[in-house]
């Protein structure tokens, strides 16, 4: 099964005119640091399977696991536009 490519709960957004539209995609696309954050996720889990180690984490401690991995992808998914 594909992993989801959207967040769970509501993930669609509604305008009544096309000139509310900037506005939406600013306020709910991810920040720099959430891109950049999604990116070092999927980093280090390649890099993890790869060489067959079981236990990661980020610099910041926060140990990673496939529902991190599917958050990135959605994360990226919002930006690959």
């Amino acid at each position: 099964m594909a992993p989801e490519t959207h967040s769970p709960g509501c993930s669609s957004r509604t305008a009544i005119h096309p000139v509310q539209l900037p506005t939406i995609r600013a306020a709910f696309l991810p920040t720099a640091e959430e891109i950049a954050r999604a990116r070092e996720v999927l980093s280090r889990m390649d890099g993890a399977t790869q060489t067959g180690v079981g236990a990661l984490a980020l610099a910041d401690g926060t140990f990673l696991d496939i529902a991190m991995r599917d958050q990135a992808l959605a994360v990226l998914a919002l930006v690959a536009d």
